[in-house]
């Protein structure tokens, strides 16, 4: 094997891992987003079962003192 053909050979392998690696931090970075977009939803999902639960109980009240007065 020629210094030529080696130096080309291994120059493709180097390509192709920094691309190999470029591909797994571009999947990290959509892997992360995608958790913070989790998160984010479930907080949305969290506070609207707090409004809910906020709600029933102030219905609750409401009922509850309307019967008291009847």
């Amino acid at each position: 094997m020629s210094q030529q053909t080696a130096y080309h050979q291994t120059k493709i392998l180097i390509q192709k891992r920094m691309q190999s690696e470029n591909t797994a931090e571009q999947m990290s970075a959509l892997l992360h987003a995608a958790f913070r977009r989790a998160l984010i939803a479930e907080e949305i999902v969290i506070s609207r079962a707090e409004q809910n639960r906020m709600l029933r109980e102030i219905l609750d009240d409401i009922v509850t003192e309307m019967l008291k007065k009847f």
